[in-house]
């Protein structure tokens, strides 16, 4: 009898619904985790419960509530199409499930349901592209976290990191072929922002991060793990795909939150540079998303978009992310199959 083999994708999550109190409950277990605000205990406790939590999900609820989608949020629906996709493409052979690190399904529900099939193989995949400590950070030690206790443990191989592989760029190259049609202005590659405490603290060189404008043109032997260089190095990828002169594209960081110093440039800064200075037609890729949630759809594809528009612009048209597209699950059915040979 041939054993089964198990994948295991992991997301960060979302509320269970749209209201005030399932997105505080949300918030806490997510802010709460020390990857995330990376901060002594006790100052951490303080902004959480005296300024976000009492303020926050009340002021945040209608962005939630633009993408519930009837019975679910779209990161949710979207993963879970994935899933189901891949599952069909790899065959019997495989198991595929799905877990989310703030949510449910939980990483340890789902983790018991893999033991319970006996599969010997446990391939992880965070659906992060770029490493960062506050998400694929966060989700691989929650995972060994919950296994360490285990008697037996399965063969597992990790991806904490797909940013450069090639099926993951064909794929944005092909999602977003509809959208190069009407030759846009500019482009602008938004990723997911991040404090600049967490690249300082990854910086092994202890000199070299943010340490120029210059210091993540390229990725190297002495930066492949921070998380800024890789951003840009997914951009030129893409932009070098699809023939894109470095004069036509840009790269911010999207999603704020709170005083501290975050990584830039950042993307609203851009959205409203390129409205007053003549670009009409902008063209937005979030490569640090593979599936389609609050920070695609309601932060871009609202927010910077309303920014963009009173700034002079006339259109601005955000590429949809990966999702469950064929081209994406062919992708991850050949990092699967790469990484179980």
């Amino acid at each position: 009898m041939t054993l089964r083999k198990s994948v295991l994708l992991i997301n960060l999550g979302s509320p269970e619904r749209p209201e005030t109190g399932a997105i505080r409950k949300y918030l806490k277990t997510f802010l709460s985790d020390p990857r995330v605000m990376d901060m002594p205990s006790v100052i951490r406790w303080l902004i959480l419960y005296m300024f976000i939590l009492p303020f926050r999900p009340r002021a945040i609820q209608a962005k939630y509530e633009k993408i519930w989608d009837k019975d679910g949020f779209l990161l949710i629906k979207n993963s879970q199409k994935l899933v189901e996709a891949l599952s069909e493409a790899l065959g019997p052979e495989y198991i595929v499930e799905m877990a989310m690190r703030y949510c449910e399904p939980t990483i340890n529900s789902t983790l018991q349901r893999i033991v319970a099939s006996g599969a010997p193989d446990l391939l992880v995949i965070p659906l992060f592209p770029q490493y960062a400590s506050a998400t694929t950070g966060s989700i691989l030690e929650h995972l060994f976290d919950t296994i360490k206790a285990w008697t037996v443990f399965p063969r597992i191989t990790v991806f904490s990191q797909f940013h450069s592989q090639p099926g993951f760029i064909r794929a944005w190259v092909k999602v977003a072929e509809k959208c190069l049609k009407e030759e846009p202005d500019h482009i602008l590659f938004s990723f997911h922002g991040l404090p600049e405490k967490h690249i300082l603290n990854a910086d092994r060189s202890g000199s070299l991060c943010l340490s120029s404008d210059q210091c993540c043109e390229r990725l190297h032997r002495m930066n492949h793990s921070c998380y800024r260089a890789q951003c840009f190095q997914t951009a030129r990828n893409i932009a070098d795909a699809l023939r894109i002169n470095k004069k036509d594209y840009s790269v911010g960081f999207q999603s704020r939150l709170g005083r501290a110093k975050w990584i830039e440039p950042y993307t609203s800064d851009i959205v409203e540079k390129l409205g007053s200075g003549g670009v009409q037609d902008l063209l937005v890729f979030c490569p640090s998303f593979v599936a389609d949630c609050l920070e695609t759809v309601e932060e871009i594809g609202v927010e910077e978009k309303e920014r963009f528009l009173k700034s002079g612009g006339r259109k601005l048209t955000l590429v949809p992310s990966l999702n469950a597209a064929d081209i994406w699950v062919d992708a991850l059915v050949d990092m699967i199959r790469q990484a179980k040979r």
